[in-house]
């Protein structure tokens, strides 16, 4: 990375200390990937009420007398040296090992360590000494067949165990040492015993059959309770967590969607991603699959290679399930599977013989209360199974038990409500985290005149609604409004062309603050081009509205509110009693990445003014995932750039926060994004590094109720981590449990106090300018991630960058 970010205010003496601090602190870090010196909790000055609360996280132990053993497993190829072994090859061997050793059941992860329930021979696998004298392990011959090109082989292979760590029961209940294999291997017993209980598997979720019932507002669907289950490896012992989950299967098949189609007359090139992302599942098979793309050049009369051997897919269909496809002219599905310890491939399926798998998002709307269940309802749910797996005897021969009771946590409240204040020190009611009722007399703290801005409409009285609406509500909100420049144009049923073309012929459309764009329907594809000429060719603020929201009080108001959030206006502002624990000029960044392989994309948003209300924003798309975490670091360190241009000068303090890391990304963000981080912000702009998860399966309850809103939970910790969970959103009790966001502070070398940072994150709820209420995550993370959402919307255009166009 370059290092013109260094900050020209630095000496070459702060920079070469800088980069010893650096090194330090990340040095600790590097190998736990957190550094905890810096996170060391001092709870004086937050007032909070303390209650307890339940988890959905059981204690998964060894049952007394039972222990695993953990092997490094060499292999090798005689004659060759230093040959790479792969997991399918170090599968292979060891099946021929199986039976001689005596190994029973084992778990393998693919690379060197294996998991058994029972010791392995000491005498067939003990250690020889060479003609030096020199102990080693004892080579077993393990023979294996390879393919190569077309080419089958032979090989010699060798293969040789060593004990490295036993796990035992013990009288905390927990195990000795932490190991992703004991991991697995509980997630096995669990999904077995659960299995043999009469359960089903489908996808990532194990669903009750006796719960299955068909809906009443979509046709042809059934409706499942379940749970997924995850496996946490907490600072206390292992840890199974349920979260209660809906399971919805079609009785329709993928077939049937396209027959439909065709029907239609919709042509092949319309039909291909029509169905992208939809959830499918086989008939023959639990797992579900995603659809990328339907295949026309593929049919079941198709052929492929299958060990050396020519097959159609129909043939292979018919010997492997004793399946019969009728019609052999019908496309494919292409979809993308990931075995463990294997590459992702590319495979095919039969619509014919593939069931829809869940419900679109717009049918969600539909259902209702059908389906929901109150909080009280989930929990009994959850412990209901945990009661089977106490009581199964398949649970037991794993050598395992599971605790009834919930973990059991503190829950802190803050006791100083946030204060939500407007222009003329007026304060709005936050009791449940909502001022949707209040904010149309809300007086805005700094409000944008709108005296250039340009109306495009189709219908005379579509005009008179919007300027009637914005009139009104504006005045209250104390924002001066002109008469618009209003255009109107004929309905056509085209792509917003009719919009272009009348804007176009404009002379006053270079000079305008905003366009509004009312449209008779929510047409995405004209949405799209109305969006991409206004915000991307012309760069100009672009406002569409749907005719039948023209008098709806409170979209109304949203849309009077969104523009003047587009013009930089400062709306309200957010205060506590601890904003002067953070001393300074503190920027707020906001990071969201999403996408696989060599697609990631990416949005940055970073606070420019000391309110914390205004941002630049910046974008990037079409990434190598290895690569996403050094374009991350130079972006946010070109953010600063642009608040160095506004203010004359860097923050204090850099406050980021992250979201699109997993677990198994940690030291690689820390590595390749921390770091360099660190070192160009140099010794004048200290920084705070923030993961956040939203899609986590953490649930908490406080007396079979759901946690108020402010609630901060840190006694569910992770080995050498520092986490905290914030219910910052209202969920009432009937409609189900909250679900709170899961903070990981993975980097702090300023003076900030954890509880000061706890504050701050919860009071960055309130400030997302396109929800007059509480948010889940703080406001630059929320802005960052509705930029990524716009960019499938129209293309970035840098004009727009310091203005919240994406709202």
């Amino acid at each position: 990375m370059s290092t013109g970010h260094n900050r020209p205010e630095d000496t070459e003496e702060d920079r070469n200390n800088n980069k010893k601090k650096v090194k330090s602190s990340i040095v600790a870090i590097s190998d736990l990937g957190y550094n905890l010196e810096q996170v060391v909790r001092q709870k004086n000055k937050m007032k909070i009420a303390t209650n307890n609360a339940s988890t959905n996280y059981f204690n998964i132990s060894i049952l007394p007398g039972s222990e695993f053993y953990i092997y490094r497993v060499d292999f090798a190829i005689e004659g060759e040296e230093n040959s790479f072994i792969g997991s399918f090859a170090g599968n292979s061997m060891l099946r021929v090992v199986r039976k001689e050793i005596d190994i029973g059941y084992y778990l393998f992860n693919g690379h060197d360590s294996l998991i058994t329930l029972k010791p392995i021979d000491e005498s067939k696998i003990k250690e020889e000494k060479d003609e030096n004298g020199v102990e080693k392990p004892k080579l077993l011959p393990a023979p294996f067949k390879i393919k190569r090109k077309g080419q089958v082989s032979e090989k010699k292979g060798m293969i040789s165990f060593r004990l490295i760590n036993k796990l035992r029961h013990d009288q905390n209940k927990t195990v000795h040492k932490e190991d992703s294999l004991f991991q697995t291997l509980i997630n096995e017993a669990l999904k077995a015993s659960f299995l043999k209980a009469g359960f089903k598997e489908v996808g990532a979720s194990i669903c009750n059959t006796k719960s299955q019932r068909r809906l009443q507002s979509i046709e042809n669907t059934d409706v499942f309770d379940g749970f997924i289950p995850t496996v946490n490896i907490l600072k206390d012992g292992y840890y199974v967590g349920l979260s209660f989950k809906n399971k919805f299967m079609k009785k329709e098949k993928v077939y049937d969607y396209l027959m439909a189609d065709i029907n239609h007359g919709l042509k092949q090139e319309q039909i291909k991603n029509r169905h992208s992302g939809l959830s499918v599942i086989p008939t023959y098979d639990i797992r579900n699959h995603i659809i990328r793309f339907i295949d026309f050049s593929k049919t079941p009369r198709s052929t492929f290679k299958l060990n050396g051997v020519v097959k159609t897919y129909a043939d292979y269909y018919k010997e492997k399930y004793n399946l019969e496809i009728k019609d052999l002219t019908q496309p494919l599905i292409s979809v993308t599977i990931k075995r463990r310890n294997q590459k992702k491939q590319n495979i095919y399926l039969v619509p014919e013989l593939t069931f829809v798998c869940g419900i679109q998002p717009k049918e969600l709307r539909s259902i209702g209360k059908e389906v929901s269940k109150s909080a009280m309802e989930k929990n009994q749910f959850i412990l209901n199974a945990v009661d089977t797996i106490r009581k199964s005897e398949e649970f037991k021969k794993w050598g395992l038990e599971i605790s009834t009771k919930p973990k059991e946590v503190k829950s802190y409240q803050l006791l100083d409500p946030v204060r939500i204040e407007g222009g003329g020190k007026y304060v709005l009611n936050n009791m449940n985290g909502s001022w949707k009722h209040d904010i149309k007399n809300f007086q805005l703290v700094q409000p944008i005149v709108l005296d250039r801005w340009i109306v495009v409409y189709t219908d005379r009285g579509q005009y008179d609604d919007l300027y009637h609406s914005v009139m009104q509500f504006g005045s209250k909100m104390g924002i001066k409004i002109a008469d618009p420049l209003h255009i109107q144009t004929q309905q056509r049923d085209n792509a917003g062309e009719q919009y272009i073309d009348a804007l176009l012929q404009n002379e006053n459309l270079p000079f305008a603050q905003a366009v509004v764009c009312i449209l008779p329907n929510p047409d995405k594809y004209r949405y799209r081009a109305i969006k991409t000429f206004v915000q991307g060719e012309k760069g100009l603020i672009c406002q569409c509205v749907q005719q039948k929201n023209l008098r709806n009080p409170s979209i109304m108001t949203n849309v009077i509110l969104q523009i003047q959030a587009k013009l930089q206006s400062i709306l309200w502002e957010a205060k506590t009693n601890m904003d002067n624990e953070i001393s300074g000029f503190t920027s707020l960044c906001g990071v969201a990445t999403e996408g696989k392989g060599k697609n990631v994309k990416g949005a940055i948003t970073l606070s420019i003014n000391s309110k914390q209300t205004l941002y630049t924003t910046s974008e990037f798309s079409g990434v190598n995932r290895r690569e996403v975490f050094s374009k991350v670091c130079s972006g946010v360190l070109d953010a600063t750039n642009d608040f160095n241009i506004r203010n004359k000068g860097y923050p204090n303090t850099l406050i980021v926060y992250r979201e699109g890391v997993s677990d198994g990304e940690i030291e690689r963000c820390i590595a390749n994004e921390v770091e360099p981080l660190v070192h160009h912000l140099g010794t004048k702009t200290k920084l705070v590094y923030i993961l956040v998860s939203k899609n986590n399966n953490t649930r908490f309850l406080q007396n079979g109720k759901n946690l108020p809103i402010g609630s901060i939970i840190e006694d569910v910790q992770r080995a050498n981590t520092h986490e905290f969970y914030i219910t910052s959103t209202y969920v009432s009790e009937s409609m189900g449990v909250t679900r709170p966001i899961r903070y990981q502070l993975l980097f702090n070398n300023s003076n900030i106090k954890t509880d000061a940072i706890y504050t701050m994150t919860y009071k960055q709820c309130h400030m997302y300018y396109n929800w007059p209420g509480t948010v889940k995550v703080p406001a630059p993370l929320m802005y960052s991630s509705k930029c990524l959402q716009s960019l499938s919307a129209s293309d970035f255009n840098p004009q727009l960058k310091k203005n919240l166009f994406f709202l």
